[in-house]
């Protein structure tokens, strides 16, 4: 599903034709610099298909076996064949490509995090900004081909950091379609975290 967003409100629409607005005193807008009402659409992503994309099946054993059917044990009626070999085409020896770098970017706020827990595996990141420097962050990410999944509480300020991350280059982008509560309604765990309090020695 596809969703526009501006830098002050969020035009949701749902698979069943309703218009819900979420509008929010957001950093997106000031930060990135646009103008009031631009328009960046971005790709949601609901929670089951987060979870085949965070934990990919392997393919199956039909789908790299040969479909030609074994006949070695079969009796010969004919005279053996003293042709060359046949040649290996590049359609049955293609293998499936391995399964895009998956980021999984938690926009809340660090006492949310604490509160409640956070998806396994996901980076946090808190509010974002165009200013970041996401080679200090994730070193060696690809803005090109990594898939990067921006999630929140229920998936309002994710649909802006997906904005804000399309904005500084990132190719494929999505969002967290229900949030975390979302996640967590559709049977997934979280974990939990201890931030260490940097400021005291």
């Amino acid at each position: 599903m596809l969703k526009t967003v501006f830098a002050r409100t969020c035009t949701c629409t749902s698979t069943r034709g309703s218009t819900r607005m979420a509008s929010e005193s957001l950093r997106w807008g000031m930060a990135s610099g646009r103008a009031m009402g631009t328009r960046i659409t971005v790709e949601e992503i609901g929670p089951h298909a987060l979870a085949d994309l965070l934990d990919p099946l392997p393919p199956s054993p039909s789908s790299t076996s040969s479909s030609t059917p074994d006949t070695s044990a079969m009796p010969s009626t004919s005279a053996p064949d003293t042709s060359a070999p046949p040649t290996t085409t590049a359609s049955s020896t293609s293998t499936t490509p391995p399964p895009p770098t998956v980021h999984l970017f938690d926009v809340r706020e660090p006492y949310e995090w604490e509160s409640t827990g956070v998806i396994p595996g996901a980076v946090l990141t808190g509010t974002l900004t165009d200013d970041i420097k996401w080679d200090e962050v994730i070193p060696g990410i690809d803005k090109e081909n990594d898939v990067i999944v921006a999630y929140c509480k229920v998936g309002v300020r994710s649909l802006h950091a997906a904005a804000t991350l399309q904005g500084s280059g990132f190719k494929r982008v999505k969002s967290l379609r229900g949030g975390i509560i979302g996640w967590v309604g559709s049977g997934y765990e979280l974990e939990r975290v201890e931030l260490s309090d940097s400021g005291e020695e």
